[in-house]
């Protein structure tokens, strides 16, 4: 998605002709954000729909890990679904920190999308410039999620260790006392 080696990607690509048709700020950032997202799905980083309900199922109190789903696994399952869709409840497992919300009838509308001349036209060294521009700033945003991620479980263990030595040090002061 990203590109790899002399392989540009699909994201960089799809980024860069946006570029050329001098794509409005609004719209290219809400692009920006969805293709961020299939980018983190696509690595691996987010749990696709299919493995999320797989591990929903597995973890359910009722399922018996006979691989029959009873009715009350599946309404619940819907109904978890419903929510996460309908924007009533956040699932970082699926969404990470990305905030997707819900698709209301109301809202759509069609816009044509107007461009001077035609994308070709400026087409030249430069393009693959930009190119490289968008593949390195997705390797950063991934790069930029993962460490974000560990510096919160870095945080929880510290503070955790933080926690262990206060409790270690009223203990050896409890015993210098006596």
């Amino acid at each position: 998605m990203a590109g790899k080696g002399s392989f540009k990607g699909l994201v960089p690509l799809i980024l860069t002709y946006l570029d050329l048709i001098k794509t409005d700020t609004t719209t290219l950032a809400t692009i920006n954000k969805y293709l961020d997202f299939v980018v983190a799905r696509a690595s691996g980083e987010l749990l696709t729909p299919a493995q999320w309900m797989r591990r929903f199922v597995l973890s359910h109190p009722d399922y018996r890990h006979d691989s029959l789903v009873s009715e009350r696994i599946a309404a619940d399952l819907l109904a978890k679904c419903h929510r996460i869709g309908a924007g009533l409840e956040r699932c970082p497992d699926l969404h990470g920190d990305f905030v997707v919300p819900p698709v209301l009838a109301k809202d759509a509308y069609a816009v044509n999308m107007t461009s001077g001349e035609a994308p070709g036209a400026r087409i030249s060294s430069s393009t693959d410039g930009l190119m490289a521009m968008h593949q390195i700033r997705l390797q950063l945003q991934t790069r930029r999620r993962r460490l974000l991620a560990d510096a919160t479980e870095h945080r929880a263990r510290l503070e955790a260790a933080q926690e262990e030595l206060r409790n270690v040090e009223t203990q050896l002061a409890v015993l210098a006392a006596r």
